[in-house]
């Protein structure tokens, strides 16, 4: 069941993110190549790929009716997921979705294992949970200023912001499963 309450305040965590912070440029993201190098121990960008299990769901982009598997309609026109400020397609969930999704010359293509932007995601909610919302509202608009997207001012609510900024910005980074169970 969803928790009473599911923001993440650990003090160590923050400690954490503070200090990749200070190592980070702005906007950094580590990222890893997986090469396909035929030894049977290394076959993730051909597994995920060729196979097509890499991909965007229907929340998140317009699939391309002429394709049988779920690729998104070209460019913009096939991003569904909408940036709650503006109102447009989400430019975010659009790159992520360019990097990962609309591939076809290459089955190896880079992954993000943590990034800056994670980094203030966390000190974010953990200023939520103890109630701070202007540090809350500080470091999201910090992450989606690397972007070019206005700032966030008081709507949609700073719970909704943060599920959508966790969303878009960790796309393909493994802490989807959990958002959805502990946010419901």
């Amino acid at each position: 069941s969803t928790p009473a309450n599911p923001l993440i305040n650990d003090a160590g965590a923050s400690a954490d993110a503070l200090a990749a912070l200070a190592a980070m440029p702005s906007g950094y993201r580590y990222r890893v190549l997986p090469t396909n190098a035929n030894t049977g121990t290394n076959n993730v960008a051909s597994e995920m790929n060729s196979r097509q299990e890499l991909r965007a769901g229907g929340d998140h982009v317009n699939p391309d009716p002429a394709k049988s598997n779920l690729q998104p309609l070209p460019g913009i026109d096939g991003i569904k997921l909408k940036d709650p400020v503006t109102g447009e397609p989400d430019p975010v969930i659009a790159k992520a979705i360019d990097e990962c999704c609309r591939q076809s010359a290459t089955t190896e293509i880079p992954f993000t294992i943590t990034s800056w932007k994670e980094m203030q995601l966390i000190l974010a909610e953990a200023g939520l949970a103890q109630g701070n919302e202007e540090d809350f509202r500080t470091r999201v608009n910090a992450a989606r200023a690397v972007d070019g997207l206005p700032a966030w001012g008081s709507t949609p609510s700073a719970r909704e912001m943060l599920i959508h900024e966790r969303r878009v910005n960790l796309f393909l980074q493994s802490r989807r499963l959990h958002d959805l169970y502990r946010f419901g």
